[in-house]
């Protein structure tokens, strides 16, 4: 089975044993629906949007490993719990990831469950910016299938925190047993985004 890589600024999750995807994909991902409720306009893409700035974006990518879909929430007051849920249906096996953001620093999360029973656990995070900024990434390997809109996540806070900002994905492909091989984690203020040197036992 194939394992996923990701990384940015504050996250990297997974190197590959075979088929290799070193990349931003889960920011890619992420920012191609904002708090705008707007997504870019790609081709072989699709995307649905909601007064409550939900979405949907998925985007296949190659072989072996594939981003399945994308959604997300970013409620505009201070909120404890925030659901956001996966639109399209999910297969059996596949990996979930959650990208949890929120502008504060005093907050922290409590809890990352879904609907389908699956469990969460912490690939990094938090990151925090002092005083300003704080973010975690959640994994859930070997999914459940779920229909269509049957699956919601829950990210329970300990506090009402501020800005919140949830992005959920699905990846196939993914190593099913041990789907995070290493991390990285970093803030700073710089023209280019680095989270420093993520040591994989896998080739990138």
């Amino acid at each position: 089975m194939d394992r996923v890589c990701t990384c940015d600024v504050s996250r990297s999750l997974r190197a590959s044993s075979s088929s290799s995807l070193l990349a931003a994909v889960l920011v890619l991902g992420a920012l191609g629906c904002n708090q705008n409720n707007s997504a870019p306009a790609d081709a072989d893409q699709t995307r649905s949007t909601t007064s409550l700035g939900e979405g949907r974006r998925t985007a296949a990518l190659g072989a072996g490993i594939q981003f399945v879909q994308l959604s997300y929430a970013t409620p505009q007051s201070n909120t404890s719990t925030v659901n956001v849920k996966y639109v399209a249906a999910q297969s059996l096996g596949d990996l979930n990831v959650v990208a949890v953001g929120w502008n504060d620093t005093s907050a922290t999360v409590s809890s990352v469950t879904d609907t389908s029973g699956n469990v969460y656990a912490l690939a990094v995070g938090p990151t925090s910016w002092p005083g300003a900024l704080t973010q975690s990434i959640y994994y859930s390997a070997n999914i459940k299938a779920a229909a269509a809109g049957a699956n919601t996540v829950k990210v329970v806070f300990s506090k009402a925190a501020i800005f919140v900002d949830v992005r959920i994905l699905e990846y196939s492909g993914i190593d099913g047993s041990s789907p995070l091989d290493g991390v990285a984690a970093a803030t700073g203020t710089a023209g280019t985004s680095d989270s420093g040197p993520a040591t994989t036992t896998n080739a990138n």
